[in-house]
């Protein structure tokens, strides 16, 4: 059963074949049916009977972009196999690697499929049967030179173009390898999947911020992450093009105020710059020594969830507790919008802030003392319910 329920979790979301048995109805099969399930899998692999219906694939021609969809060489054919046949050959897949690997049946030169042994330290020519079109193959001269001489490379007799950039594997690479052009083309697709968070994240009545989180990473960080171990060697200048990408998405997932600190962004979403997205540990030491950030009294530990205990009030009373604990709101930071003068407490002789107005104004004593009693905003946003927060 253990390896059943693993080879479940295994699964993607690709889509059903000829049977219409999708992954999502085998991740909620109750205890019973997943015994009948692998009594099922037993049988057949005690009698080697296999369905005929698992031998079927639904082929889906799929259009390569930025190809002439008149040229039928010019699409990828995706096969569609029953996803229970599938599930069984993980399972059937596992064992055999198990007993490969620990029985040491496999060579050490063995490379491919196999885990810590990457093929990409290996070099194959034509001798391996594979054979080049040289319709597909292009040129480009990797170089730092003003002045050079294109080289003149032949395939089977015939010219191979040299180009000022290549695609691979939906990277760009250019001549330079400072993969600007690749950048460029990172944020225009990105800004385009931004546009699905703003539909579904109203700040009113849109989906919950743990949803657009999801969403943000799914459709907007997914693509910046791809192939990043490549172009991450570029210039910081040129990396830096992606981070109003990065920015703008948890604006929209938090439904923060759009002059909110970027650090403070961070800080809400428990999301690091794109920079250090692989190195939280060292953010967290950073964020430690933050001092002057309005919101490190609020969350003084970046890896700390506290915008959970809102999860689940609805979008609108999300969206306010987000613009609290960052202390950017419409009533504090408005006039930078407007072009006006700061908004200033008469009675206090002080400037407008969350903190003024949630803990220190006396003019709110008495109404402060209906909604919640404490003192200072480390204890408000733990043990006050968010609803009497934004109530007050």
């Amino acid at each position: 059963m253990a390896e059943l329920k693993n080879s479940i979790v295994k699964s993607n979301e690709s889509a059903a074949g000829p049977d219409g048995v999708c992954y999502q109805f085998l991740r909620h099969l109750p205890e019973s049916c997943l015994h009948t399930l692998l009594k099922l899998f037993n049988n057949i692999w005690t009698t080697g009977d296999i369905p005929p219906f698992w031998r079927e694939a639904s082929v889906v021609p799929i259009p390569k972009p930025g190809k002439d969809p008149s040229d039928p060489s010019n699409y990828r054919p995706i096969a569609l196999t029953s996803c229970l046949c599938k599930t069984l050959e993980r399972m059937v897949n596992d064992r055999l690697v198990h007993v490969l690997e620990s029985r040491n049946l496999l060579s050490y030169v063995q490379c491919g499929f196999r885990k810590d042994h990457s093929t990409l330290d290996h070099l194959w020519v034509s001798e391996n049967g594979f054979r080049f079109s040289v319709s597909k193959t292009t040129c480009v001269n990797f170089h730092r030179q003003r002045i050079y001489t294109e080289p003149a490379l032949h395939l089977d007799g015939q010219p191979i173009p040299v180009n000022g950039e290549a695609k691979f594997l939906r990277v760009d690479f250019d001549s330079k390898l400072n993969f600007s052009s690749h950048v460029k083309y990172l944020k225009k697709k990105c800004l385009k999947a931004l546009n699905l968070l703003r539909v579904v994240g109203h700040t009113d009545w849109g989906a919950d911020r743990a949803t657009l989180l999801k969403l943000y990473c799914t459709l907007v960080r997914s693509k910046l992450d791809y192939g990043s171990v490549i172009y991450g060697s570029a210039k910081k200048h040129v990396l830096r093009a992606q981070d109003p990408i990065h920015h703008q998405g948890l604006r929209i997932a938090l439904g923060a105020f759009r002059t909110s600190p970027i650090k403070s962004l961070y800080a809400e979403a428990g999301e690091p710059s794109l920079e250090l997205l692989t190195a939280l540990n060292w953010r967290k030491r950073d964020w430690d020594a933050e001092g002057a950030n309005k919101l490190h009294e609020v969350l003084p530990n970046l890896g700390e969830d506290l915008h959970r205990r809102g999860e689940g009030a609805g979008r609108k009373l999300e969206t306010a507790m987000c613009r609290l604990r960052v202390g950017h709101t419409w009533l504090t930071q408005s006039y930078l919008l407007k072009n006006e003068q700061q908004p200033f407490c008469y009675t206090c002789d002080s400037l407008y802030t969350v903190r003024h107005i949630l803990i220190e104004c006396p003019d709110f004593q008495d109404t402060r003392r209906k909604y919640f009693s404490v003192t200072d905003l480390y204890r408000l946003f733990r043990e006050v319910n968010p609803s009497r927060i934004v109530g007050y």
